[in-house]
């Protein structure tokens, strides 16, 4: 019994860290959006620097590209971590 819930807590944690690891830049690309919307400095300094460097499609794969890697990785996960 405690083995299970030792292999159950460890893949918990796996599809957590796998969840953060895809999704943490996407979280902060859209808070520098944000931030540069609001807060017109904070546009000057950082949002411009940023938005000059994703120019064209490196916007469209740091925002949509985790997401998808993560959906795809899950099902492959359960298959590995399901006895």
């Amino acid at each position: 019994k405690r083995s299970r819930f030792r292999q159950v807590s460890n893949t918990i944690s796996i599809f957590s860290a796998l969840f953060l690891v895809c999704n943490i830049p996407v979280f902060v690309e859209y808070s520098i959006r944000v931030l540069s919307y609001y807060i017109p400095s904070f546009n000057n300094k950082v949002g411009s620097v940023i938005y000059v460097r994703l120019a064209g499609y490196g916007e469209l794969l740091l925002t949509y590209l985790p997401v998808i890697l993560n959906a795809a990785l899950n099902p492959c996960l359960y298959m590995l971590r399901m006895p």
